[in-house]
């Protein structure tokens, strides 16, 4: 054998020995890491327990109706239909605006509406906050 062929040889024996001493056998256990997720953001739901309506005498008999409440993502938009007169209303009638003084919501919806006959619907988009658990308030006028 050549020197160059020896020397081939004892590199390629070298490098098997490295290689099955570093996989070679362990003696320590390993187990599999446990990985926690700490959230810093608000929940991601908002639960409108009920909702309290108020409005001025002859607003289609809105005041005092107690229509239940929604959960819904945060950030969203609820769009619910209430059809009207409402309860004790009489027809005709106006509601010409929507408001809540309920932090982190704005509501909107197709006002004025002038309600002319039985089961007028009133298109209400309530935009939500980021977190809520409550009472939501709205106030028609």
């Amino acid at each position: 054998m050549s020197g160059f062929t020896i020397a081939k040889l004892v590199v390629i024996v070298i490098m098997l020995i490295g290689i099955f001493s570093f996989v070679g056998v362990s003696t320590t256990t390993t187990t599999t890491p446990t990985v926690t997720v700490i959230s810093h953001f608000p929940p991601n739901t908002v639960n409108v327990t009920s909702i309290v309506v108020s409005a001025r005498a002859g607003d289609c008999g809105l005041n005092g109706i107690t229509p239940g409440g929604f959960s819904i993502s945060a950030f969203a938009t609820y769009t619910t239909t209430w059809f009207l007169p409402a309860g004790s209303g009489t027809i005709p009638c106006r509601v010409s605006t929507a408001s809540t003084n309920t932090t982190g919501f704005s509501v909107g919806g197709n006002f004025p509406l002038y309600v002319t006959v039985d089961n007028t619907p009133l298109i209400l988009n309530i935009s939500t906050p980021g977190s809520f658990d409550g009472v939501l308030n709205l106030t028609f006028g």
